[in-house]
């Protein structure tokens, strides 16, 4: 059995958890490679990450994102997100770290 055919077997929530638990590793990456094209402050980097997730949600950025989810403060986007959603940010943050690897 390919993993794919594994992953789409799962229910939506283990799906979602398995997808979450790649995106803390690409996001650990994605803070290594910000901070190694000169995004070094906490500050820098949430401007860095407010961009990405405008650049995924068409222009929305984080105070959007959590006014459309109806998100409290202090609550993490990806902690919201569906196994799809999840999978649109993995690529993008694939895509990040690959393009400032290169």
């Amino acid at each position: 059995m390919k993993v794919a055919d594994h992953f789409n077997q799962l229910d939506e929530d283990r799906r979602r958890l398995v997808v979450r638990g790649d995106i803390k590793q690409w996001n650990q990456l994605l803070v290594e490679t910000a901070h190694d094209v000169g995004v070094i402050s906490n500050e820098e980097f949430a401007i860095f990450q407010n961009a990405g997730y405008m650049g995924l949600y068409g222009g929305l950025d984080v105070d959007d994102i959590h006014k459309r989810k109806k998100l409290e403060v202090g609550q993490k986007i990806l902690d919201y997100m569906g196994s799809t959603e999840l999978i649109a940010n993995l690529y993008y943050y694939f895509r990040d770290c690959k393009y400032h690897l290169i």
